[in-house]
């Protein structure tokens, strides 16, 4: 796809890329890759930022440099412009600045770099979003080794930017980053607590019969046939079966089970791509059709459709099952959290991923298989 009019400008992974060009151009190109099946979008910006038709701006921006001092760099950093770690002759050299213009961004080759040290096996993204810590998910192959956290909530994540925060700096506590608690904490003094080792003790509260409300307001009490309620189903008109659609891409959320496995199986038959989503943890990408999320976190669902759009595949028929078998405990309470999180919060978090997307003219179509209802 790339012409002499349209330039490579940033290298982000093995599935993603910008190109640049003039507006003519980029949308005829635009339009070229969505009749060939690729999904793509306009970004706005003002100019083809990191082509060469920003040229007419380096003899400007060069001599900008005169009145600035570049001093050697202190600490590391990956140069976007080699992929490779910079060089203190290059921050010196005006001409590599005014590369940053004109050439592609090595994004990609930046982190496969970054992943040849032993040590870098943790990857923060500091800015709001997960753009960044998408990308490197594409990029990294040993999910289990590598952690990946973004410090920034979602600007449509429905939390605390200091809940949010904490919970994240709890993370890199438990992957070995030693954090400065005093810094977090400033002049707050916090104490550290020990769990008790035992189970609390169940203590009844029983409510007196002489405050009982309803036996002192008590009427003629109706027959016994009156008092239940019971619930009746009626048939209905018999509604004509949908027939999977050919090479159409299916996000299925899954349990391990036999259910998952025919319905999973009766979709590949039809050469239809299957993504697969099971319960988890935390979010994982165990593979490019595989993936675990949290089901209570709102995170790990834009984190999810983040890198189906970053991978090309967002999905055209969404399926979720995991109302299909739900769970029962003695605590009825407990017990509808559960299934509240399974069902309704899941797809609301799934549904507010979605609509955080900025891609023209996306639809999908969104089932919901469920049971004893």
């Amino acid at each position: 796809y790339l012409t002499e009019n349209i330039y490579l400008a940033a290298d982000n992974s093995p599935k993603a890329c910008v190109l640049s060009g003039s507006e003519s151009e980029i949308n005829t190109l635009e339009q070229k890759l969505t009749d060939d099946g690729y999904r793509c979008r306009s970004l706005k910006t003002s100019h083809a930022f990191h082509s060469p038709m920003m040229k007419p701006a380096l003899k400007e921006f060069l001599a900008a440099f005169k009145h600035i001092s570049i001093m050697d760099p202190k600490v590391p950093y990956l140069s976007n412009v080699t992929g490779k770690w910079i060089t203190a002759k290059e921050v010196r050299d005006c001409q590599y600045w005014a590369k940053h213009l004109i050439q592609t961004v090595c994004f990609h080759q930046s982190i496969k770099t970054l992943l040849e040290e032993e040590c870098a096996n943790i990857f923060i993204e500091v800015g709001p979003g997960c753009t960044l810590s998408g990308l490197v998910r594409q990029i990294v192959t040993d999910k289990e080794s590598n952690y990946i956290e973004n410090i920034v909530r979602h600007r449509l994540e429905d939390v605390s930017d200091y809940v949010y925060l904490k919970n994240v700096l709890g993370k890199l506590w438990k992957y070995g980053i030693e954090i400065k608690w005093p810094i977090v904490y400033g002049k707050s003094k916090p104490q550290k607590l020990h769990l008790p080792t035992y189970v609390f003790d169940d203590q009844t509260m029983l409510v007196s019969k002489d405050n009982d409300v309803s036996s002192q307001n008590s009427t003629d009490k109706s027959p016994i046939d009156h008092w239940f309620y019971k619930p009746v189903w009626e048939s209905n008109i018999e509604y004509e079966s949908k027939k999977p659609i050919s090479n159409a891409i299916y996000l299925l959320f899954l349990e391990r089970n036999q259910f998952s496995d025919s319905l999973k199986q009766s979709l590949l038959k039809n050469n239809s791509k299957v993504i697969s989503v099971y319960l988890g943890k935390s979010f994982c990408e165990i593979s490019k059709v595989e993936f675990e999320v949290k089901k209570d976190s709102p995170q790990d669902y834009f984190k999810l459709i983040s890198s189906l759009e970053l991978a090309n595949n967002l999905p055209d028929i969404i399926i979720h099952t995991w109302c299909y078998k739900l769970e029962y405990t003695k605590n009825l309470l407990k017990q509808f959290d559960l299934n509240s999180e399974r069902g309704f919060f899941g797809v609301l978090y799934l549904v507010q991923a979605l609509m955080a997307l900025e891609v023209a003219a996306y639809k999908c179509s969104l089932f919901i298989i469920s049971n004893a209802v």
